[in-house]
């Protein structure tokens, strides 16, 4: 439970920020304009991308306090990293892996 509450607060402002472009959008009147609602007006699209930047977050955030509630404070950064990588879809035989992997080393 330590994780979900820490990934809450990142859940409800990204749904806040994304909802908020919409309603921006909706009232510049640009509601009709079919797949690119939310991203006609620069201002409701720049509040949407804040929005889904705060739920790109969300699952290193849940990965990295589920691992410190494992591991105490040595497992948060790991879990995070964890989950970063969850997030992006990345293996041990993508390009993004191996690159982190030869700088750490």
């Amino acid at each position: 439970m330590n994780g979900v509450s820490h990934m809450l607060p990142f859940v409800v402002g990204g749904g806040v920020l994304i909802a908020l472009g919409f309603l921006i959008d909706t009232i510049a009147g640009n509601a009709n304009v079919g797949g690119n609602f939310g991203f006609t007006n620069p201002i409701a699209a720049v509040v949407f991308w804040i929005g889904k930047a705060a739920f790109a977050f969300m699952l290193p955030i849940l990965a990295g306090y589920i691992s410190q509630s494992i591991a105490d404070r040595p497992g948060l950064l790991p879990g995070i990293v964890g989950g970063y990588l969850a997030t992006t879809g990345a293996t041990l035989s993508s390009p993004q892996v191996t690159i982190l992997l030869y700088w750490a080393f």
